[in-house]
């Protein structure tokens, strides 16, 4: 058996470009910041010091923040959904569903249903352990932001609302992408597939209308700066992660039954420019809006309205605060993808 495949499905592995971006990427973050807390707080053993940008949590309050994870909870979905319409749009463009390929994706339809279920579920519990469910509805209608500001309904939300379409965008991006780190021809993109990222990110803009979008995110110097975070904290670790999840099943399920070297065609015409258009579209939308947010925070001063002034705290700390959406928005992405990607009926 050759080392490039699979040794289960004889699938072809994933280029080392792919893992490196999608799986060695968010290892390597998540490791240099444990790494940059040890040395801040003067321990190998940082889980009981404080870490979290409030001064009081400490890096293990910080992971299990549940009340945070309540409020990230609809944003972590919607991440998750759009990675796996991503995933959908550029899907292998022939697949011979045998039978070892259908039991194979209802094997894994289940194992990720039950993931995406346990995951909501024991981020809804331990908000509800740690603040009663007053806490939890507080936090599922937006209204927490940070220690000691008001309750206002939507404004976590607000606190989001630019990075999030930047995010979503980004995941179409890298699922386009995808051939120039496979060395594959580029494919050309499913119409069902980008209909369903349309779907999700009417859905974000419906949300957004639900909770009063205002002009906060475009101005507000704080708010511009937690987008700023939050879309450098995601890019890369939750989208990388939901997309390789993505990815990972496609192999697994369709294994050698895929035509994932097939050259990208629509009549039998090669258009690989036509198959990246969609891709490089929302990367240009993506970056456009990651320059917005970065000249916006130098222009309002955000760093000095932020709750400590220590990189460490803000951003090293703050990939931990993420730790439960890093399990949401991939387990989501598997079962969204293994949703869609479906045989046609009589295949088989």
């Amino acid at each position: 058996m050759s080392r490039d495949h699979d040794a289960e499905t004889t699938a072809p592995r994933a280029a080392p470009l792919e893992r490196a971006v999608l799986c060695c990427l968010p290892a390597f973050v998540l490791l240099t910041s444990f790494v940059a807390i040890c040395v801040h707080v003067g321990s190998p053993w940082p889980w009981n010091r404080v870490a979290h940008e409030d001064g009081v949590r400490t890096l293990l309050q910080t992971i299990f923040y549940f009340e945070h994870a309540a409020r990230e909870l609809p944003l972590d979905l919607l991440m998750g959904v759009a990675a796996a319409a991503a995933a959908l749009t550029y899907r292998p463009r022939a697949i011979h569903w045998t039978a070892a390929a259908r039991r194979r994706r209802h094997e894994w339809l289940d194992g990720a249903a039950a993931a995406a279920v346990a995951t909501v579920l024991a981020t809804l519990i331990g908000c509800v352990a740690a603040a009663g469910f007053d806490g939890l509805i507080d936090n599922l209608s937006q209204m927490h932001t940070r220690a000691g500001a008001p309750l206002v309904w939507g404004a976590h939300w607000r606190y989001h609302f630019l990075c999030q379409i930047a995010l979503m965008l980004l995941a179409l991006a890298l699922a386009g992408l995808r051939p120039v780190a496979t060395a594959r021809a580029a494919r050309p993109a499913d119409r069902a597939g980008l209909r369903c990222f349309v779907r999700a990110m009417l859905l974000f803009i419906l949300f957004s209308v639900l909770f009063v979008l205002n002009r906060e995110p475009f101005v507000d110097g704080r708010v511009l700066g937690h987008q700023a975070r939050e879309l450098f904290t995601h890019s890369v670790t939750t989208i990388p992660l939901a997309l390789g999840a993505c990815f990972f099943l496609e192999r697994r399920v369709c294994g050698a039954d895929a035509a994932l070297d097939a050259p990208a065609s629509l009549d039998g015409v090669n258009r690989p420019r036509s198959a990246l258009r969609p891709a490089l579209i929302a990367l240009a939308l993506a970056c456009l809006i990651g320059a917005y947010l970065a000249v916006g925070v130098i222009v309002t001063d955000a760093a000095g309205e932020s709750q400590s002034h220590s990189v460490v705290r803000l951003v090293c700390s703050h990939f931990f605060e993420h730790t439960p959406g890093y399990v949401t928005a991939p387990c989501a992405a598997a079962w969204v993808y293994l949703l869609g990607l479906r045989p046609p009926k009589g295949a088989g």
